[in-house]
């Protein structure tokens, strides 16, 4: 016998003896201070099994689909993943959407999408614009006028009111306390009452220039 076929003879044995620990029965399990039966026999000491079940025993959870569905609404209903599917069911790729591609069908899409997206979310056009590859928020505003959507409107004033406006400012009033008083910003107090401030403005200045004469008169005088 060659020493080749010494060493595969060793290997075979050695493998055979593994395998038949491996599949030799396993040992009993005994209960917990019983003596073993003949001498070397293997006695693993267990603790005694309980009677309750195993979701008393330790903290089972039971709602683990109902996370995992809960999970596949939020992914499903997130403006990305609808803008995902969307895109797909218009015929384009994710990527032609919210890429700078400037097709007219691309760009259609685009909006339409953008406008879907307002309204099914409610996100502000900041927030789409960063959906859509960071566009500008004039760029969401114009996609969503051009699908209908109309700005809520300003708060008017009625004429009367303008009056009233006009009579305070000259008077002294200031556009902020005016603008707390008819519920309006101060920009739109200003844009009613520019006439009235040119008017203050004149009579301001008009009362100035008197004081400045009689003050060179006086020091004539002396």
């Amino acid at each position: 016998m060659t020493a080749v076929q010494s060493e595969l003879s060793r290997q075979y044995a050695h493998y055979a003896a593994i395998r038949a620990r491996l599949m030799a029965a396993p040992a009993r399990k005994a209960e917990i201070g019983e003596e073993p039966k003949a001498p070397g026999h293997v006695v693993v000491a267990t603790q005694p099994m309980s009677t309750k079940p195993e979701w008393q025993q330790r903290d089972v959870r039971f709602d683990h689909h109902v996370s995992a569905y809960r999970r596949h609404l939020f992914k499903q209903n997130s403006p990305t993943e609808y803008i995902r599917n969307r895109s797909e069911e218009l015929g384009f790729t994710v990527e032609e959407i919210t890429g700078r591609s400037r097709l007219r069908s691309v760009s259609n899409a685009r909006q339409l999408i953008m406008f879907e997206v307002h309204k099914r979310f409610d996100r502000s056009t900041l927030e789409i614009g960063r959906f859509f590859g960071g566009r500008d928020h004039t760029t969401v505003l114009h996609a969503l006028m051009k699908h209908g959507h109309r700005t809520k409107k300003v708060k008017g004033l009625s004429p009367k009111q303008i009056e009233e406006i006009k009579r305070h400012t000259a008077n002294g009033a200031t556009a902020r306390e005016l603008a707390e008083k008819y519920g309006v910003s101060a920009t739109t107090i200003r844009n009613h009452t520019v006439e009235g401030y040119r008017e203050a403005n004149a009579r301001r200045n008009a009362l100035l220039k008197e004081r400045r004469l009689m003050k060179r008169a006086n020091e004539v005088q002396k």
